[in-house]
């Protein structure tokens, strides 16, 4: 069954089950059908390299709404707006100016009709797939399907999703357009374990494909590190398919009351480019301090290898420089649970693996205030 027919089949099921229940109030109830979140955030960005001088403040709220229709049957509204002001400069991309611009996260139905069963559809949150260097800050319209298998301290769990990638954002000559609508397809076999009170780990193995990727997306994703042919907004294309698999895992732990260390690593090979194009590799490691009981602090370590060709640039992390680069980053979380609310460093220093007109070596640090208020409980 394709995407189409399965999103109209799920549309469907949706509708039927929302004609049975009331959006009103009843009393009784004993959990609270809707609840509420606001983050408001504060920042400053600066980015530094020879194309791009960029120095921004700004401020994001992020509204994220859940109401409860009946059992197993949830609405998520997942968005909010960045305004943004500074300075910048670039010869090439565009994507660090100012900003004041909206932005949906999430917007769709989740379905839970078995305990081991979710669907869901709608506008879905791609940074739920931890999968930076895939994806990073999108939101693709499409299905997906959980399963899952707990036993003793493991959970076995199987997600596919199949959506369309959001990589259009003008408008552009029918005589250039795909044949098919921009689609990514992701599948991912995971394996967790939690012992509650020492070690909690997951590792997973993913299977992905981009397919009918726009000359647009071409176009913009030359500047970030891909292989691209033809010239301009109209005629480009990718050099390479984009498909293949990323495995990733992390391990965290309680080495006494205070101390909690994790790591976890990513590593990605598209089957669709030449070795030498088609590899990625990103890893962390923290060490969260739980000083007193209002205050933690997290320090962080990173490392990243990303060829050209992994994954259509134009919608994996811009902090570390899309593809083409390698480097590190450091930084550190303060955390005041008491007050819901973090301060958060980043710094990177990335470096072109392989030389082109277009890039060339970044520094791109970031500090950010973070404060959660809960409206609806």
């Amino acid at each position: 069954m394709n995407i189409i027919r399965k999103f109209i089949l799920y549309s469907g099921l949706f509708s039927l089950l929302g004609m049975r229940i009331s959006l009103g109030s009843e009393n009784g109830r004993e959990n609270k059908r809707a609840q509420m979140k606001i983050n408001v955030s504060l920042y400053g960005k600066d980015v530094d390299s020879d194309s791009i001088q960029s120095r921004l403040a700004g401020t994001e709220i992020v509204s994220d709404f859940n109401y409860k229709f009946m059992e197993g049957l949830t609405a998520n509204i997942a968005g909010g707006v960045t305004l943004e002001a500074g300075s910048s400069r670039f010869l090439f991309s565009n994507e660090y100016e100012p900003k004041q611009v909206p932005e949906l996260k999430e917007a769709n139905l989740a379905w839970q009709p078995f305990n081991f069963l979710s669907l869901r559809g709608g506008a879905l949150d791609q940074d739920s797939l931890n999968t930076p260097l895939l994806l990073r800050n999108q939101s693709f319209p499409g299905i997906s399907e959980t399963l899952n298998y707990p036993f003793d301290s493991f959970i076995i769990k199987f997600f596919s999703q199949q959506s369309f990638g959001a990589d259009t954002q003008n408008s552009q000559p029918s005589l250039h357009w795909k044949k098919e609508a921009s689609m990514f397809f992701f599948d991912r076999l995971s394996l967790g374990y939690n012992s509650k009170n020492a070690i909690s780990a997951d590792f997973h193995l993913s299977h992905f494909l981009f397919r009918g990727l726009s000359a647009l997306a071409a176009s913009q994703s030359r500047f970030l590190g891909n292989t691209v042919n033809g010239e301009g907004t109209s005629i480009s294309g990718f050099g390479y398919a984009f498909h293949g698999y990323e495995l990733g895992g992390s391990i965290s732990g309680i080495l006494n009351p205070w101390l909690h260390p994790s790591i976890r690593a990513s590593a990605v090979l598209n089957d669709g480019a030449p070795s030498g194009k088609n590899k990625g590799l990103r890893s962390e490691a923290s060490w969260q301090f739980d000083l007193t009981e209002n205050f933690r602090i997290t320090p962080v370590a990173e490392y990243f290898y990303i060829q050209s060709d992994i994954a259509p640039a134009l919608f994996n992390d811009p902090a570390v420089g899309h593809t083409n680069y390698q480097g590190y980053g450091v930084g550190a979380d303060l955390i005041f649970p008491k007050q819901a609310a973090h301060v958060s460093f980043r710094f990177y220093d990335a470096s072109v693996l392989t030389h082109n007109f277009y890039q060339s070596d970044m520094k791109w640090a970031q500090l950010l205030l973070s404060v959660n208020y809960d409206v609806l409980k």
